[in-house]
């Protein structure tokens, strides 16, 4: 195995996992909830929804700020999605096993990666290890046989959308998305400010550490060419960045749960540290639903190898125009949904 010196970017890579890293630090110690970009995602898209959880309007900033700033990233020249050479049924397949994967294993990179491994939790890291191995085999055994269709979702997508429409959806929605958010939180505006602020960094964050680069993502996950090693890094400063206040907010819930107190959580004061039970590092001996969670995980690892974007990078690139990220996130959607109904 060689590595890609030409792509490789460590500083970058760490600088945009420390702004993950404090995206989620930031969330979780001003409202107490992990910072799961396909559980965002899920409830961000239920806005219309006959049930609609209490912070919906935080989740929904949150999952906004994310898309916006690949938007702005676009318009201010800093940022050029690079053009697909996925089919569009490679797109829709692989968007499809991310979101019936992170549904059945209740968390993707973010919730299992980045905040998994910083409350310090053993199913985390076996899920993650999972879908990290299925990912680096799918990458390396499958996509190699799949054809090359050059600009192939651009051309599905321009065929059915005029580019206009095509390159302001996502945005559109966004800004709609955060005018429910900061109208239905006007008695308490700290709510949507916070996710949105949380949603840009973790943006920031992808596009610097090199997320939002489906290639990229790839030549990390491709072990039988050389390799990129930079989303080490990404990973690396994001988990050494929100360990501490992981680590602070368990001890917290710990001290707490007996006494009953309320908590100090700014957004939600209502709400106990007894009652944050999630916070807490999760067995996996004591998992009842093992099976589960590792097909969740075989199926998240596939499908983002297939299409190299989870959640949070594919809202970020839908947010700059790409046409792969307009095919892949309504197939991740539709995967979530699949699920949940066959779930509830």
């Amino acid at each position: 195995m060689k590595i890609d010196w030409d792509n490789f970017t460590p500083l970058n890579s760490l600088l945009g996992g420390v702004l993950i890293g404090g995206s989620t630090s930031i969330y979780l110690l001003t409202s107490g909830r992990i910072a799961g970009i396909s559980g965002l995602f899920d409830a961000a898209t239920n806005v219309l929804g006959d049930k609609k959880p209490k912070d919906l309007s935080l989740k929904t900033a949150f999952t906004a700020g994310i898309s916006l700033v690949g938007a702005l990233a676009v318009l201010t020249g800093m940022f050029q999605p690079v053009s697909s050479n996925e089919s569009a049924f490679t797109l829709l397949l692989g968007g499809l096993m991310v979101g019936a994967g992170s549904k059945l294993q209740h968390g993707c990179t973010s919730g299992h990666g980045v905040c998994g491994l910083s409350r310090k939790s053993p199913k985390s890291l076996v899920l993650v290890c999972s879908f990290m191995a299925t990912g680096a085999l799918t990458a390396g055994l499958v996509r190699p046989s799949l054809p090359v269709v050059p600009a192939a979702s651009e051309a599905v997508v321009s065929a059915a959308l005029p580019a206009s429409v095509a390159n302001n959806a996502i945005p559109s929605l966004s800004i709609l998305g955060l005018v429910y958010a900061y109208y239905h939180s006007a008695s308490n505006i700290a709510v949507p400010f916070v996710g949105t602020l949380c949603g840009v960094l973790f943006g920031i964050g992808l596009i610097l550490g090199g997320m939002a680069d489906p290639g990229k993502v790839v030549g990390f996950l491709d072990f039988t060419n050389e390799w990129d090693p930079s989303l080490m890094f990404v990973m690396g400063g994001a988990v050494a960045t929100a360990i501490l206040p992981f680590h602070l907010t368990q001890r917290k819930m710990t001290q707490s749960a007996s006494k009953n107190e309320k908590s100090k959580v700014f957004l939600f004061p209502d709400e106990k540290f007894s009652q944050l039970k999630y916070l807490a590092p999760k067995s996996w001996s004591e998992h009842k639903e093992k099976t589960k969670s590792l097909v969740g995980s075989v199926l998240f690892g596939t499908g983002w190898a297939l299409t190299g974007m989870c959640p949070g990078p594919g809202i970020v690139l839908g947010g700059a125009g790409s046409a792969a990220a307009l095919l892949y996130l309504p197939a991740v959607l539709a995967g979530q949904k699949i699920i949940g109904t066959l779930f509830s």
